[in-house]
């Protein structure tokens, strides 16, 4: 008798809690909500994102679109407010690539500039934003669509670029920031021919400079390389993908500090070098877009879990995030969980390395069709939701 009143107590505090608890806003139930209040600004085709370790304090960059120059801006409490001025490029931006300083929590952004004028890296220094090295330390012919991805290393503290060297036969090079002026790491060119959507990401546990690209002398299948000390190797097989690549994102497991590309040909897919081949993470074109496609492959780890997360978009009907559970990949929240269509994606855990985060070009429709900057995060009920694989087992 006392164990039935025990259970029937129990129900109604359930039942009680659910109603009376305040639940958190999700978008359309989708598990998804917005972050901070709208901003009221155009959006080009380039975004970024990413997070101050010490404040959880989330960065955001991205063209408007007004004049398509760089536009930066930061979280105050729920509000985004612009770092800096806004617009602050000299001239119109094609490509960035947004982090922050390791050591000293500046942003710096890295930029290719419309009419070939070159690629140039700034930060904010607390009261401006000022060149690292020279404007336009890289140019050319062609060098506007360089796309450069900036990466620090950790040891050292120093920037790195990657990016289409426009006067080695759009081959891949490699530059660093020494506090006086940018070099080339090892020798310029090192690819065997013509790259695109390059990615430059350190290894934690050796802080070598890896990069993931586009090979063009590999059918456009993905090479990722990495620089030994005194020169750029291949990690695994050239051109390991299958098919024609793009949007190309790499990432390390946190365990096994292995390296894991996402990116899309036809169909969307994610592999992992195991330190002698690529093998696909569950099935090889996971993401089918049917007759949408597939866009928007970005991939990012939740650092408590140890999971591997993807996102990717199906043409206008939105944007949705997958997880690999150790099995299958699975949907996180909804699918298709954004208010209208989604492009030019960005994906970040938190500081905490367990809540993901989107920012991308999004409808907004106010009397009509508007694009404007979009940040999503994961609900915080979807948060305690237990890992349906064991930690540390999300890819092995």
């Amino acid at each position: 008798m006392r164990s039935g009143i025990k259970l029937l107590l129990l129900n109604w505090f359930f039942i009680f809690s659910f109603f009376i608890v305040p639940q958190k806003s999700m978008a359309g139930g989708s598990g998804w909500e917005d972050v901070g209040s709208a901003i009221n600004s155009g959006i080009g085709s380039f975004t970024g994102i990413v997070f101050d370790e010490l404040t959880n304090t989330p960065y955001i960059a991205f063209d408007r679109t007004s004049d398509f120059k760089l536009v930066v801006m930061k979280l105050v409490g729920n509000d985004w407010v612009n770092v800096g001025t806004p617009g602050f490029t000299n001239n119109a931006v094609n490509n960035i690539s947004l982090v922050l300083n390791p050591e000293t929590k500046e942003p710096y952004v890295a930029f290719s500039q419309s009419g070939d004028l070159g690629i140039s890296v700034m930060k904010f220094d607390g009261s401006s934003w000022i060149f690292v090295g020279n404007e336009n330390f890289f140019s050319g012919p062609g060098s506007g669509g360089a796309g450069p991805s900036i990466a620090f290393d950790l040891a050292l503290n120093e920037p790195y670029i990657s990016f289409k060297d426009t006067n080695n036969s759009g081959k891949l090079s490699v530059m660093k920031f020494n506090g006086s002026n940018w070099s080339i790491v090892g020798s310029a060119g090192v690819s065997s021919g013509a790259i695109d959507y390059s990615k430059i990401v350190f290894n934690p546990s050796d802080n070598k400079p890896y990069v993931a690209f586009r090979d063009e002398a590999n059918f456009g299948k993905i090479t990722v390389m990495n620089f030994n000390g005194s020169s750029w190797v291949n990690i695994g097989n050239a051109g390991f993908s299958d098919g024609s690549s793009f949007d190309i994102a790499l990432a390390f497991n946190p365990l096994t500090h292995n390296p894991c590309v996402g990116y899309y040909s036809t169909l969307g897919s994610v592999m992992c070098f195991n330190g002698d081949t690529w093998n696909y993470v569950g099935s090889q074109g996971f993401l089918d877009g049917g007759i949408n496609g597939v866009q928007n492959t970005q991939i990012a780890f939740n650092l408590i879990t140890n999971e591997l997360y993807v996102t990717y978009t199906e043409g206008t009907v939105g944007l949705s995030v997958k997880k690999f559970d150790g099995i299958d990949w699975v949907f996180v929240g909804s699918e298709h969980f954004t208010p209208g269509e989604a492009d030019f994606v960005s994906f970040a855990f938190d500081a905490s390395g367990s809540v993901p985060y989107v920012f991308f070009k999004g409808v907004y429709i106010n009397g009509g069709e508007v694009y404007r900057p979009i940040i999503m995060k994961l609900a915080l009920l979807d948060d305690f939701v237990a890992p349906s694989a064991p930690l540390g087992l999300g890819v092995i």
